[in-house]
């Protein structure tokens, strides 16, 4: 688990697996938290470095601000996540329907 800075200044937290081949992002949809994508999360880890974010306002990315829960918001931390990461891409998968 780490934290990063959201482009805002809001803490995000996240989990990264593996070491080793191209990034995966893997969102969770609204609910609990990261710990919903694990089990693909470990599937993928042998062969991708795999970074699970809880979104904010989930998990331990606490954000109280109502205001700040937008699809732009959400693709600005992506991209804060991939600068911490030192990426310049990745595969992004999510589970919002």
């Amino acid at each position: 688990m780490f934290t990063y800075s959201g482009d805002d200044g809001c803490e995000l937290s996240a989990t990264a697996l593996g070491s080793t081949g191209p990034l995966v992002v893997l969102l969770h949809g609204g609910g609990p938290d990261h710990r919903s994508l694990l089990p693909l999360a470990h599937g993928l880890a042998d062969d991708y470095r795999v970074a699970l974010p809880d979104i904010r306002g989930y998990g331990r990315s606490v954000c109280r601000d109502p205001a700040r829960h937008t699809w732009t918001q959400y693709t600005r931390d992506v991209l804060a996540l991939l600068a911490h990461l030192g990426a310049e891409r990745a595969f992004l998968a999510d589970t919002v329907g």
